[in-house]
């Protein structure tokens, strides 16, 4: 896992809140909206992408732990 173990969930949230609040200050030029529509874009994506990978793991993990509890019972 190359991008993934180097994806930061947390910094691109931070980054996102940035983009928004920067849409929000109408500040902004035309040129510069597009060029932040299409980072926040990619990085809901990738947000998006990471937070459906951990949701298989966690499933994975509670089904592992359900079929062991039932294993010991």
């Amino acid at each position: 896992m190359t991008e993934e173990t180097t994806f930061e969930f947390e910094k691109a949230m931070e980054r996102l809140e940035e983009i928004v609040a920067a849409f929000d200050s109408g500040e902004m030029t035309l040129r510069e909206m597009e060029a932040s529509f299409v980072e926040g874009m990619k990085l809901i994506k990738k947000c998006s992408a990471y937070l459906d990978e951990v949701d298989l793991r966690v499933r994975a993990l509670s089904e592992a732990e359900t079929e062991q509890n039932a294993n010991d019972g």
